[in-house]
């Protein structure tokens, strides 16, 4: 989803656990297992971590109960889920598997990334030790005992909700739209808004006035329901009383080329139509290193400012950097703006060393010094 690991963790008698992996991070094993020490291993050794200096996973499931009770001792990772072929509740959750078990398990995030539940999503899987989305856009997974591939396909409803606007100030006349809402099996579907302030609609794409003499956001949720009683939902926010910010990236300026090696240094502020100038803690940067079709999370932080260097990525491909700065108002209210830097190729050579001298330290062994050189961007490294 963001470029970040997520790891299933085998455990040893007692726990499974799910980490998520952070550049340098210790996970504990052997001498952790799930949430606590593993007292099998810990009074063998003398060189375990302080529980202190140990990451936590984000899931844990035990041996005999399983996280829903469903068992299972040999956790399998799989995959974000981020196609629009589900339900909407399924969009970016992480799913997992367990191969005794025989279940796939779905873990629902925040927007920040941190886990809020865990939902059984199927049960009796033949061995399953591989998730992944399809390009298809539905998940698949590898059947290890009985050889096969098999694809979860959905067969019911799916709701997709729009509205236009999604802010404005009261009274605030907004268009609702079912477009893109499916039943897999065919037929017809009937639908039912609320609108969160106590109103209702059961056309397919109403229209609704709001009215707040204070600042409102309104979960609109939409229901379909096909003719088996199978149904579906998905909700739209509506924010009344309030506009969103206005972010700018002062520094640096868009389509500036950067080599390996080079800092670049971003700042930006942002303005409330409602509140003004926003304080630096209501900013967030986000830099993302496009290489060819794909995308890597490469840094972020909350202020006004903050730099990274450009990293040598390889020399296959075309690369570069996108920073995107988002601000969020008091009610909620975000917008983001970006820029784009490409990464050019370093085709100025660092000097040459200006001395090379070496000294004999053996029969066949020679030790070879010299100055350090200079280089517009990064030196990687010395070929001798």
């Amino acid at each position: 989803m963001t470029g970040e690991i997520y790891a299933a963790d085998v455990g040893w008698n007692t726990w499974e656990e799910i980490n998520h992996i952070v550049r340098g991070g210790n996970y504990g094993w052997p001498c952790f297992e799930g949430n606590g020490p593993q007292p099998l291993y810990q009074p063998q050794s003398t060189s375990c971590p302080s529980s202190s200096s140990v990451i936590a996973p984000i899931v844990t499931y035990n041996h005999t109960t399983g996280d829903l009770n469903g068992g299972g001792t040999c956790i399998t990772g799989g995959d974000f889920y981020t196609g629009s072929l589900y339900p909407a509740q399924y969009k970016y959750n992480y799913f997992y598997a367990d191969y005794s078990g025989e279940w796939i398990h779905r873990l629902v995030l925040d927007s920040a990334g941190n886990p809020v539940s865990t939902a059984v999503f199927a049960r009796d899987v033949f061995s399953p030790t591989c998730i992944e989305q399809g390009p298809d856009g539905m998940l698949y997974y590898v059947s290890l005992s009985s050889g096969e591939i098999r694809r979860v396909k959905y067969n019911g409803p799916v709701a997709v909700t729009a509205a236009n606007p999604l802010y404005g100030y009261s009274p605030l006349a907004v268009t609702f739209s079912s477009a893109g809402s499916t039943n897999a099996g065919g037929g017809s579907l009937t639908y039912a808004w609320d609108f969160g302030d106590g109103s209702t609609s059961t056309l397919a794409n109403p229209s609704h006035t709001y009215t707040s003499p204070t600042v409102q956001t309104y979960s609109a949720r939409l229901t379909v329901k096909n003719t088996a009683q199978q149904s579906s939902s998905a909700t739209v926010q509506v924010t009344v009383g309030s506009l969103p910010p206005n972010p700018v990236i002062s520094v640096p300026t868009g389509g500036t080329g950067y080599m390996p090696g080079q800092t670049v240094a971003y700042q930006g502020s942002a303005t409330d139509p409602d509140e003004g100038p926003l304080a630096a803690s209501r900013l967030t940067w986000t830099v993302l290193l496009h290489h060819n079709t794909h995308v890597h999370r490469f840094v972020g932080n909350t202020g006004s400012q903050g730099s990274f260097v450009v990293e040598d990525h390889g020399p296959v491909g075309t690369f570069s950097y996108e920073i995107l700065l988002t601000a969020t108002d008091s009610t909620g209210l975000s917008s983001t703006t970006s820029l784009s830097l490409p990464v050019l190729e370093d085709t100025v050579p660092p000097t040459a060393p200006s001395t090379l001298s070496g000294s004999p330290v053996g029969f066949n062994q020679v030790d070879l010094t010299w100055p350090s050189a200079s280089d517009n961007a990064a030196i990687v490294k010395y070929w001798i």
